[in-house]
């Protein structure tokens, strides 16, 4: 549940359009339960897409996303269109104690039935699209995760990432027990291609 509203001023030609506006997420739930809101001011022009977003939790914390990405928009036909893989990408992301349970609301109830944990996260990305460039770290703390075909919400989940080039390496993830010891270790890497998931190496240990 939730209202969406939304502003957008187009102008320009059909073949370099212009957007500016805002859109918000208000009074968004999860089965009937308060998640939190979205707000984003978002700008087009020229094949770039500048935006400055704020996840805000419903206890106050919030999740910040600025900055511009490669876009290709067009009202007309786009054969013929350059490339982008030689755009620029400059985001960065922030937050302090995000409760990840933000997500909730969209993910699959066949696949996953609980989520929880707090993240904190100081991320840069640069370079091109191509050949995007990460720096920056990420912790959760007390992560849980509810799996629907193991039957099991596996929890306390730790993390320690740090953000490298154009990897994630995986310090320190571990699902603890009841008494505090490592259950399941995971270390290694996740490369990312063209700003998307690439290529896994990670050994996970039970």
């Amino acid at each position: 549940g939730g209202e969406l509203s939304a502003t957008l001023d187009l102008t320009g030609s059909a073949t370099a359009p212009r957007i500016d506006g805002v859109v918000s997420l208000d009074a968004l739930t999860s089965r009937g339960q308060p998640v939190g809101a979205l707000a984003a001011e978002v700008a087009y022009a020229d094949n770039l897409l500048g935006i400055d977003a704020v996840l805000t939790h419903v206890d106050g914390e919030t999740l910040t996303v600025e900055g511009s990405v490669p876009f290709a928009f067009t009202l007309a036909d786009a054969v013929g269109q350059a490339p982008l893989d030689d755009e620029r990408v400059n985001l960065r992301a922030r937050a302090t104690a995000f409760p990840i349970d933000w997500a909730r609301p969209f993910l699959d109830d066949r696949v996953y039935n609980a989520l929880g944990g707090t993240l904190r996260l100081d991320l840069r990305v640069e370079g091109t699209q191509a050949s995007p460039q990460l720096d920056g770290v990420a912790t959760l703390q007390d992560g849980r995760l509810g799996v629907v075909k193991t039957g099991r919400i596996y929890e306390p989940i730790v993390a320690d990432l740090t953000f490298q080039n154009d990897r994630i390496v995986l310090d320190d993830v571990r699902i603890l027990d009841a008494n505090g010891r490592t259950a399941l270790d995971v270390t290694g890497d996740i490369r990312f291609s063209e700003l998307s998931v690439g290529e896994f190496d990670l050994t996970i240990t039970p």
